[in-house]
């Protein structure tokens, strides 16, 4: 089969989007071809990888609220002059702006279009406005209802559905979604590029220092992660252990999140490293004792390809108690704290670090294994492409 993956976001710089896209279209170019279309300075798929049978086509996007719509329109006069040199079965839509463009296409083709979602929207976007300082949330805020409306009105129309946490099946269908087209795919995990490494060589080769204790954080820093509290939770530990805190990534809350730990005085045990090439993060993961996931409750639920990436490489984690985290009790390769506690998350560091290194080297190799056999996406690939078809013969 030939799929046209439609990304209606900006990819050029590393981050969760561009994660998910390549590497959906990695595992999914191993069974069918494959034509990434997006807006990237230079080709977001990089080498090393079996990406024969993956084509890139660029679209000139404009990144930001209003200028989605524009794109969209964009997108479906670039998909009309694809289809003229190239075959197309399926239309495969991970939006997070508008989408209408892509489905209009897949409808007039007569070839099924899916729609992936990632989220509940209006949640998000009600996150993005109250985040948003002065006068530009008011602007923003009518773009982002016509963004929900638009989302509402793909999803209904579309004829398959990937929904990436329960929590979001149940969302579509209370507003009206037809529940036999919706299909719960949740995200993955490389796990040939994320694999264990020697905790001692990766700090030596990210120049760390041997002794201190490294708890790791990787991801964005937007309005929806509780990294806020993980510093609060840090700067209540007192112990004789060096304990520092690495975290990896950017985003709109990061000068916020530095202002936090200069008026906690954690400066000096917070390490704010901003993004870093994704080939190094397996480095990074890997050079740390303990992997967080702190996260706000939200009515999605998650499917968060970080905590994947820290089970591949073997790490324990500690992360909030919300839908989509349970399993990581569950299957005793971490803790569970309660979303918004410093005080809580304190504790599980604590119990943590009074746990004995046979213990943690055993919650590693069953997260590795987790991830390998039920987290991969080679496994999401094949889930999705299984359901596609049975509802195309249904």
């Amino acid at each position: 089969m030939n799929w046209f993956v439609v990304v209606e976001h900006d990819l050029s710089e590393y981050s969760a989007a561009r994660t998910h896209a390549t590497e959906f279209c990695l595992a999914l170019s191993k069974y069918d071809d494959v034509t990434l279309i997006t807006y990237s300075k230079g080709s977001p798929i990089g080498g090393g990888s079996n990406i024969s049978s993956i084509s890139y086509k660029p679209i000139s996007m404009r990144p930001n609220n209003l200028g989605y719509i524009f794109s969209t329109i964009k997108i479906f006069v670039a998909l009309l002059n694809l289809k003229r040199y190239n075959k197309v079965d399926i239309v495969y839509i991970r939006s997070s702006a508008f989408g209408f463009g892509p489905l209009l296409f897949a409808k007039l083709s007569k070839i099924p279009g899916v729609v992936e979602v990632n989220g509940i929207w209006r949640e998000e976007q009600m996150l993005s406005i109250k985040s948003t300082p002065g006068y530009k949330r008011w602007l923003i805020a009518p773009v982002q209802y016509l963004r929900h409306l638009s989302l509402v009105c793909i999803t209904r129309y579309a004829d398959h559905i990937i929904a990436v946490t329960p929590n979001i099946a149940a969302y579509l269908t209370r507003i009206g979604i037809n529940k036999e087209k919706i299909t719960i795919a949740r995200n993955g995990v490389n796990t040939d590029t994320f694999t264990p490494r020697d905790k001692d060589e990766s700090k030596k080769t990210l120049g760390l220092t041997k002794d201190i204790i490294y708890i790791g954080f990787v991801g964005s820093l937007t309005a929806w992660q509780g990294t806020d509290d993980l510093l609060v939770s840090l700067s209540l530990i007192e112990t004789s252990a060096s304990i520092n805190l690495l975290i990896i990534g950017d985003g709109s809350e990061r000068d916020n999140l530095k202002a936090l730990a200069k008026k906690l005085n954690i400066m000096d045990r917070v390490h704010f490293l901003g993004k870093r090439p994704y080939k190094d993060i397996p480095t990074y993961i890997s050079a740390c004792d303990l992997l967080a996931a702190p996260k706000k409750s939200l009515l999605s639920g998650y499917s968060t390809l970080k905590v994947y990436e820290y089970m591949a490489c073997g790490r324990p984690i500690i992360a909030s108690q919300v839908n989509g985290l349970e399993f990581i009790s569950e299957y005793n390769i971490g803790y569970l704290f309660s979303p918004g506690d410093p005080y809580d998350i304190k504790q599980k560091i604590l119990t943590f670090l009074d746990t004995d290194m046979d213990t943690r080297r055993q919650m590693g190799k069953r997260a590795r294994q987790l991830a390998v056999e039920i987290f991969s996406w080679d496994a999401t690939v094949q889930q999705i492409r299984s359901s596609i078809r049975g509802s195309s013969h249904s």
